[in-house]
């Protein structure tokens, strides 16, 4: 019988010093899934990365110094190419628990979702260490830009662990370079798949620094357009439910970090 095929797409910029262990680990969890697995390193680094990934046995494509979204998709396109019957994306930077792989593996193998979601906000104290508050301004506005455009309740829009059955892979449809996360959950609930979100464990970096944006008024103006040609209701709706969640508690009832 035919293994199936995992892909693990991890976007890569500096992480030579947690690179080793974080593919030796997804390398363990394949043999306990009793799958086959490819791990692709799309690499945009300064330092070691690729010589430690390529060294550890991953395939590692060019970034191109493109940004984030457009690493990622190169990784997704290169999984698409080798027919990844499930595809994991991942956040490198050592701040994913590696051990829920498994589960959202699970999650779209057996339960029959598409996409499965990680999510820092499920329910409470997820988080390992204070969740900075400007951050949580973004995910919240963003989430609620979520849940408008795919009509469900995502309370994450930047969660590290993002599973896909093959379906959703080829519904991917990223054009920004900082927004592959909306672009591609919207896309992919444009196509009619299924999407879950699970709550995930978000631990603090052991290595390294955040690389959060340096000006989220940058930020904002570089997102919006792709924001807006993805889903124009949802984008000009967006501050008014969100103003109207926060009159009313919403992120409070549902959030404690």
């Amino acid at each position: 019988m035919k293994k199936s095929l995992l892909c693990f797409v991890l976007p890569v910029r500096n992480e030579e010093e947690s690179l080793a262990f974080i593919i030796t680990r997804l390398k363990e969890i394949s043999c306990e899934l009793m799958c086959e697995s490819k791990i692709i390193c799309v690499d945009d680094s300064t330092d070691r990365s690729k010589d430690v990934a390529a060294k550890n046995g991953a395939i590692v494509l060019d970034g191109e110094n493109q940004g984030l979204g457009r690493a990622m998709k190169i990784g997704l396109e290169y999984a698409k190419v080798l027919n990844a019957d499930y595809t994991i994306s991942l956040d490198t930077d050592g701040q994913v628990d590696l051990n829920e792989i498994k589960i959202f593996y699970e999650a779209v193998k057996n339960q029959g979702y598409d996409l499965v979601l990680a999510s820092r906000f499920k329910k409470g104290h997820l988080v390992d260490y204070p969740y900075p508050k400007g951050n949580f301004f973004g995910v919240k506005l963003l989430s609620t830009y979520l849940c408008l455009a795919t009509k469900l309740e995502i309370s994450d829009s930047h969660g590290g662990i993002r599973a896909m059955s093959y379906k959703a892979l080829c519904a991917v449809n990223i054009q920004g370079r900082h927004t592959y996360v909306q672009e591609s959950i919207v896309s992919i609930s444009d196509s009619g798949a299924s999407l879950v979100e699970l709550p995930s464990h978000w631990m603090k970096r052991g290595h390294g620094s955040s690389r959060v944006v340096s000006s989220k008024i940058k930020y904002a103006l570089r997102t919006s357009p792709y924001l807006f040609l993805k889903a124009p209701l949802a984008f000009l709706l967006t501050p008014l439910v969100f103003i109207y969640r926060e009159l009313n508690g919403y992120w409070r009832e549902r959030v404690d970090i």
